[in-house]
């Protein structure tokens, strides 16, 4: 355990030390706009690489040192799934970051990785909904594949948005990871963790962003390992929805504006909550603003799972009152 954990913060360190050179040979950069890339220089979007490096010699570790599997990776079918298909994931997004794909084009790779991770792992399918407040599971029978597919893409296409200033992505993914850790109590997380925490202060100081390939990865992450913990039940439906409400409502309200005004609901704008906010407050107290009423209402429920409802309500209501108080300005 000591030798594991000693071990990727070494690699970090590392990573840190030599960041400037693994930049140059990464050469892949965020060049700004002037529009919606407001950045005074192009910075690099090493970030994903970061992620992806922490998970190869996480793959190394588990196969040469026989690491325990942990309940969610159940044999090694499962944990090929996981490591094939999620750099699958960085590969698409490092192509569009070197290539900037055509939407439709990603999507439909992005569709076809993840059906080939249900097709792999099974235990990445959403069979049934279970809620604190029924004694009975909802069978999604015949829907299940769909209802996954959906899902996924969703929160990774939700997630992609939120990656327009700094430290957003990085402190949501952060976060969400210490969760799964808490939750399992399972070592495969500390690497990624480590990884994160490397990423936020490099974000922070403006050295490098996630770019799509770091964020379609974390978030395909976040997906899978979401679902397998819930088929654990150590994670409630209502749990998922506090977690996830305020991005994914976020991203359906700009959806709606842009269908209604007749634009590609695939196309960026500025439209997105961390762009209101980011025009009346600096980067680092509209992060807070966002992350705030996602993580603490989410912590009260660790310790009272009574007051789920009132909770989502409350967030919904604070998402609504900042959108209407920040569209006045």
């Amino acid at each position: 355990m000591i030798f594991y954990i000693t071990s990727f913060v070494i690699i970090n360190l590392l990573i840190y030390i030599k960041r400037e050179f693994l930049i140059r040979k990464y050469n892949i950069y965020d060049v700004p706009d002037k529009e919606r890339k407001k950045h005074k220089i192009k910075v690099s979007v090493f970030g994903g690489a970061i992620i992806q490096i922490n998970l190869l010699f996480l793959l190394i570790f588990i196969l040469v040192f026989d690491i325990e599997f942990p309940k969610f990776i159940e044999n090694n079918r499962n944990l090929f799934s996981i490591f094939l298909t999620s750099f699958l994931i960085f590969l698409v997004g490092l192509f569009d970051d070197m290539l900037l794909i055509r939407n439709r084009a990603k999507f439909l790779a992005l569709l076809l990785v993840v059906l080939l991770a249900s097709s792999i792992d099974n235990d990445i399918h959403i069979t049934s909904l279970k809620f604190s407040w029924i004694n009975r599971d909802i069978l999604l029978l015949d829907f299940s594949i769909f209802f996954t597919l959906l899902c996924i893409l969703s929160f990774m296409n939700s997630f992609n948005f939120l990656d327009g200033i700094d430290l957003l992505c990085g402190t949501y993914a952060l976060g969400i990871f210490m969760i799964f850790f808490y939750l399992t109590k399972s070592i495969i997380f500390l690497p990624i963790i480590f990884s994160l925490i490397l990423f936020c202060f490099l974000n922070y100081k403006k050295i490098i962003f996630f770019g799509d390939s770091g964020a379609l990865l974390i978030s395909f992450l976040i997906s899978i390992f979401m679902i397998k913990i819930y088929k654990l039940n150590l994670i409630y439906t209502e749990q998922i929805l506090i977690l996830l409400l305020i991005p994914i409502v976020d991203n359906l309200r700009v959806f709606f504006i842009r269908f209604i005004n007749k634009y590609s609901i695939l196309k960026p704008d500025n439209n997105h909550l961390h762009h209101l906010l980011n025009k009346k407050f600096n980067s680092l107290n509209t992060v807070l603003i966002i992350i705030a009423p996602i993580f603490l209402p989410f912590i009260f429920t660790l310790f009272n799972k009574e007051f789920f409802y009132i909770l989502i309500f409350f967030q919904i209501m604070f998402y609504l009152s900042l959108i209407i108080n920040l569209k006045k300005l």
